[in-house]
């Protein structure tokens, strides 16, 4: 015989309970999880073979211009022409690849947003069909496009004074900067360990702290960009071993698949047309694995709000939604 166990507000999720909740959503609401894992694999196809069957003729005629300019002298009219039709090339490359990074970007962001409604109204244990969520979506993209624009300039600085400081240290390590002799035995390893961890910590954190302000900029009207940012680092305290964990299993699974993406990409021994294939269906996998991470973070963000007391307020339709922190939802025990 089966009992039901209703949750109250003194249940709180641990990171694992997160990720394992996250995994509920589609059962509850299917047919709105995958509607919209449908349009991002559809456009993330479009976009993927589009951007496959454009570049083919102008990669070949880039390869074929290159190799025939070794056969030619640099003051000759056929060098010259050659050089000529390779910057064509490239240019055209060049703008194909930000057109593509453009769009791929805009289905990102619009699947996130509509990622981050259905969990947020799901898991407060409400319904919502796909036009609701697709309409709000695209009435309130701007604030989450401002945060996003913010994250990635910040996520390029990082980038930055990480190569910096490991450049540096790469210089110590082959000589190129000359340190004294005691310099290259334990002090230099306990460096580059001090300097991975100080950089994995940095990560983890602000990862968490910016995609919990990607989940404010949707969820709270008005509350964009660096104010989002700064609202979700607030919302974070209390809750930022959650963060820590649940950000770090999604970022690990992320690297793997993707070292794997850049792995096949090299690989020369197999042909064109299969690389071609794998390299859709890791991209589709990484497609699902964001949204699957859009679902982590709103329901940690509803853990944050939680501890705070306050409510969640979901813009869906013609009027505004207010959802308890708690989900009413029963859970059925064996």
């Amino acid at each position: 015989m089966s009992k039901e166990l209703l949750l109250n507000s003194s249940d709180h999720l641990s990171a694992v309970g997160i990720l394992r909740e996250a995994l509920q959503i589609l059962r509850r609401n299917g047919k709105l999880v995958v509607s919209i894992a449908l349009f991002s694999l559809l456009s993330n196809c479009l976009l993927f073979l589009g951007n496959h069957f454009s570049i083919e003729p102008f990669l070949f005629d880039l390869v074929m211009n290159i190799f025939q300019l070794r056969t030619h002298q640099p003051d000759t009219p056929e060098y010259h022409t050659l050089v000529i039709a390779i910057k064509k090339d490239v240019g055209v490359l060049l703008g194909n690849e930000l057109i593509i990074a453009v769009a791929m970007w805009v289905v990102f962001l619009f699947s996130m947003i509509a990622t981050v409604y259905a969990s947020a109204v799901t898991y407060s244990g409400k319904k919502a069909t796909p036009k609701e969520v697709l309409t709000q979506t695209g009435r309130s993209w701007h604030g989450p496009a401002i945060t996003w624009f913010y994250i990635s300039l910040m996520s390029v600085g990082c980038s930055v004074l990480i190569l910096i400081m490991f450049g540096v240290l790469t210089m110590i390590a082959n000589g190129s900067i000359p340190l004294y002799s005691v310099m290259h035995y334990f002090p230099l390893v306990t460096l580059a360990l001090f300097m991975v961890l100080l950089v994995l910590s940095v990560n983890l954190y602000l990862g968490m702290v910016w995609m919990v302000g990607v989940v404010v900029s949707v969820l709270e009207d008005g509350c964009y960009g660096m104010e989002a940012l700064g609202k979700a680092e607030e919302l974070m305290v209390g809750r930022k071993l959650q963060g820590y964990v649940v950000t770090l299993v999604l970022g690990l699974v992320l690297v793997l698949v993707s070292g794997f993406v850049g792995y096949e990409a090299g690989d020369v021994k197999i042909s064109a047309k299969f690389g071609a294939g794998l390299h859709f269906m890791l991209t589709n996998i990484i497609c699902l694995w964001k949204m699957y991470g859009a679902m982590v973070y709103t329901l940690l963000y509803f853990e944050c709000k939680k501890i705070h007391g306050e409510e969640v307020k979901v813009q869906l339709g013609s009027g505004q939604r207010m959802f308890p922190t708690v989900p009413r939802f029963t859970a059925t025990l064996a």
